[in-house]
């Protein structure tokens, strides 16, 4: 072993010392040439290299390009001891063909032969065709692509989404490759937008070109088609039962339609429109608190320019259980009394919010009402309320309203108090002493009256009318009021054996009487030598209610 250790150390050695005793020129080795890319593919256009390399040549290789055809190489070249590239700075057709590169050294020759190869497919295809399509209707678009090379490799595709609907193949000679689609669109689903989307494809398959490519150069062309058509589907949906909707709930309508572009959505009730939305494919309209008159048929009409839809619905509302009533109905009451009114309700399965307001109505004034009154009171109780009227005053006069609210329906209860003033009995005097065949005057009086507009003032002679008067003037305040009767010789013969009254009659509104007080006179006639006397005697009033 040691032996043959010792052996190949002096082998070395002597490998070592060769060069320096023979000289670089008898240690020639094999001269070898290779070109890289191997299989060169230059898209058109583009700056590419190709690199002629050298090996086995111990000192510098002498290296030349070459065209196998009749022509001029067109590359600029650029060298070393061991390496030329050829480059090109724009490649063009002519450049495809077959390249030698040739090597020299120390009398040796080599050189390879690399055949170069070129394509173009320099931007997206051209697509054209209309922007909208009608659903139902044929339609067509066209793809084209220009200066590409070779034309013989390219393919177009056509495709939606991952699906092929159509290719097209190049073919040698022409300038241009063409493909039309021709289509009939679909009304889309419901989940579906409403646009389409196809994909013009250009591509060619390297690899037929090159062995070492594994890739497709491509290029594609994405165009969206908006969908039209009319619509087909309206519907019309109520957030409840419509048969069923309880007075005072709140109730939605919503209406969906399909169709592009967008319809108009109109929202009628019994023929009357009540809402729209243009360009849209929901329209939605709340009635926050039902009431009966809102019972009727809704029709929601969907429409544009290609067609219409429409969908309906009839609505029925229930009338809610609550009632209300006030238990004191056309209540008159003394100036200075106290009076209570009673508010009842039925039919709300809670506790209704009950509000009494007042509204004037003086029966002694000719201005109207006013419909919003000040609040008087607000409770919440099932049982009802009950307004203290202490201490009454004519301005209490007027319209009281309980007002109950349940579930968003509310009903209203009312009543009328009258205030009146008659605190006192007529009063009877006279001009003067009542002398047979003389002239005199009798006079009946009332004081703090209202409204003396409904006062009648009735002269008796026993128990029949003499004279009556009830013209006396409006007034918003008390009045004192006076009727004067004339005694003539006629009424005095009756005084002999009937005696005189003043009767006073305050009214209602409606004309019955609603309190009255009488005065009686007991009058002496005398001659005119006899002295006369007046002796008045109230009679107890008789009220009415």
């Amino acid at each position: 072993m040691d032996k043959d250790a010792e052996m190949c150390r002096i082998l070395r050695i002597f490998l070592l010392l060769i060069p320096v005793l023979f000289g670089p020129c008898c240690v020639q080795g094999l001269l070898r040439v290779s070109v890289t890319p191997a299989a060169p593919l230059f898209p058109l256009g583009s700056r590419s290299q190709l690199v002629c390399e050298v090996q086995g040549c111990s000192g510098a290789a002498r290296i030349v390009w070459a065209q196998l055809e009749d022509r001029p190489l067109t590359a600029s070249i650029s060298a070393n001891a061991t390496h030329s590239t050829a480059t090109f700075d724009s490649v063009g057709k002519e450049h495809e063909g077959a390249l030698l590169c040739k090597a020299s050294c120390g009398g040796q020759t080599r050189q390879i032969k690399s055949s170069v190869q070129v394509y173009s497919l320099p931007s997206a295809p051209e697509v054209s065709g209309p922007a909208s399509v009608l659903v139902g209707a044929p339609s067509s678009l066209v793809c084209l692509v220009r200066d590409m090379f070779p034309l013989e490799l390219l393919t177009l595709d056509w495709l939606r989404g991952d699906k092929l609907l159509l290719r097209t193949n190049g073919e040698s000679g022409s300038a241009v490759v063409r493909s039309q689609l021709d289509f009939t669109p679909l009304k889309p689903g419901l989940e579906q937008d409403s646009t389409l989307e196809y994909v013009c494809r250009a591509w060619m398959d390297l690899s037929v070109l090159s062995p070492d490519q594994r890739s497709r150069e491509i290029r594609e062309t994405r165009v969206q088609l908006q969908l039209l058509y009319a619509p087909l589907n309206a519907t019309l949906v109520a957030s409840m039962n419509p048969e069923q909707v309880l007075e005072g709930r709140g109730l939605t309508l919503t209406c969906q339609s399909d169709g592009a572009p967008p319809p108009t959505l109109v929202l009628s009730r019994n023929g009357v429109e009540l809402h729209r939305e243009d360009h849209a494919h929901n329209l939605s309209f709340t009635l926050s608190s039902a009431q009966q008159q809102d019972s009727a048929h809704y029709v929601c009409e969907s429409t544009n320019q290609y067609g219409a839809a429409r969908d309906g619905l009839n609505v029925t509302v229930r009338a809610h259980p609550l009632q209300v009533s006030v238990l004191q109905q056309v209540t008159a009451a003394d100036s200075g009394s106290s009076l209570v009114l009673t508010c009842e309700t039925q039919g709300c399965s809670q506790s209704p919010v009950l509000t009494w307001t007042k509204t004037d109505f003086n029966p002694g004034s000719e201005r109207s009402p006013d419909p919003d009154g000040p609040v008087l009171l607000r409770t919440t109780d099932r049982a009802g309320s009950r307004l203290v009227l202490k201490d009454l005053e004519l301005m209490d006069s007027g319209v009281y309203s309980c007002e109950a609210q349940c579930d968003a329906v509310i009903r209203s209860g009312t009543t009328r108090v009258q205030v009146y003033s008659f605190p006192s009995d007529p009063l009877l005097s006279a001009s003067g002493p009542v002398v047979l065949g003389r002239p005199s005057v009798a006079r009946c009086s009332l004081s703090s009256v209202f409204p003396a507009v409904r006062l009648r003032l009735q002269w008796l002679m026993g128990n029949e009318s003499v004279q009556s008067e009830d013209a006396f003037p409006r007034s918003e305040s008390l009045q004192n009021v006076s009727s004067e009767l004339r005694l003539d010789r006629g009424l005095q013969t009756q005084l002999l054996s009937q005696s005189l009254s003043c009767r006073a009659e305050l009214l209602t509104e409606e004309g019955e009487v609603w309190r009255s007080r009488s005065t009686t006179a007991d009058l002496q006639l005398h001659c005119e030598s006899q002295s006369l006397e007046l002796q008045a005697h109230p009679v107890p009033f008789s009220p009415h209610t």
